[in-house]
């Protein structure tokens, strides 16, 4: 087998690392495992596990727009931007209406900058964030674009609302919900929060924790090449795939036949719209391309995901 994806509904109260130590006891067949985006303890739902070859794909799953469902606690701050955290303020709540709630959402859609939590694993001088604020040194996260499509509010009552939305890479929901509160005059912190989907994949389909063996986890992995279904695919000649691998760009032929994925993905967005998967005849060579426009139409290697000894045929 050359690797694959496993979809995974991770449980609150765990680490996405207990996920990956439970599998590496169950599924010791795979030489190399990860997990495309990680799930704080205090989160829930979808957890995509990559195997083997499949770990090469990290960038490109990271890049899959992504749904959460988040409980915000109004009226609450801490020093993580959720309730596992110490409690650094706290503030009285007012009755909102509907209308001054969503009309504070809606500024948090579209391409907006975030300050990330201090409690992260983003790298300062070399070390995660959240290292050095445990040790109460001074953490000053940087503000970032991210990109917010949408968010829904699903319900409100005096100390909390419930959100739905879809974000892009690098977004952290605990800095929203921490944005949201401030601007609403009182404070959030995230109290639950859940992953239902990524890209196309959704909690739905993921097998729960508990369920995990062996036998489970051979019947339910998923392709590599699945789990690249945003971009169409071609298939090239061995020599064609020969000059790929030793670098080379290559003009895409005018008789080129595509197979264009089917199906919407993902209601906002298409990551990396520019690349394409390329196999062999036989199917034994995957290799992830990408297109260039100008001057003349070009492709080129972006990522070999597997390949045969002489490069397919």
């Amino acid at each position: 087998m050359k690797g694959g994806v496993l979809l995974v509904n991770k449980p609150r109260g765990i680490s996405s690392y207990d996920v990956i130590r439970k599998i590496k006891r169950e599924a010791s067949f795979f030489k190399k495992i990860g997990h495309a985006g990680t799930l704080d303890p205090i989160a829930e739902g979808l957890l995509l596990i990559l195997f083997d070859n499949a770990t090469k794909l990290f960038p490109i799953l990271t890049s899959y727009p992504k749904v959460y469902r988040a409980k915000i606690r109004l009226g609450v701050v801490t020093d993580t931007d959720d309730l596992t955290g110490e409690i650094l303020e706290r503030h009285p709540v007012k009755d909102f209406q509907r209308e001054e709630i969503i009309s504070v959402l809606k500024r948090y859609e579209g391409e907006i900058e975030q300050i990330p939590p201090i409690f992260s694993a983003l790298k300062e001088e070399g070390l995660p964030q959240y290292l050095r604020a445990r040790r109460k040194e001074v953490v000053s996260p940087r503000a970032r674009k991210v990109k917010v499509f949408w968010i829904n509010l699903l319900s409100w009552e005096k100390e909390s609302l419930e959100i739905r939305t879809e974000v892009g890479k690098g977004t952290y929901i605990r800095a929203l919900a921490r944005d949201i509160g401030k601007a609403l005059g009182c404070g959030g912190s995230v109290e639950e929060l859940k992953r239902e989907r990524i890209g196309k994949f959704r909690v739905e389909e993921a097998l729960p924790f508990s369920l995990l063996s062996e036998k489970v986890i051979k019947e339910n992995c998923l392709s590599i090449e699945s789990a690249l279904y945003p971009f169409p695919e071609v298939t090239l000649e061995k020599e064609e795939i020969k000059s790929l691998l030793l670098g080379r760009k290559i003009p895409i032929r005018p008789n080129l036949e595509w197979q264009i994925p089917n199906g919407k993905h993902s209601s906002t967005f298409i990551p990396h719209p520019e690349f394409l998967k390329v196999f062999s005849r036989d199917r034994e060579t995957l290799l992830l391309v990408k297109r260039l426009s100008s001057p003349s139409p070009l492709i080129k290697l972006v990522r070999v995901l597997y390949a045969s000894s002489e490069g397919g045929k």
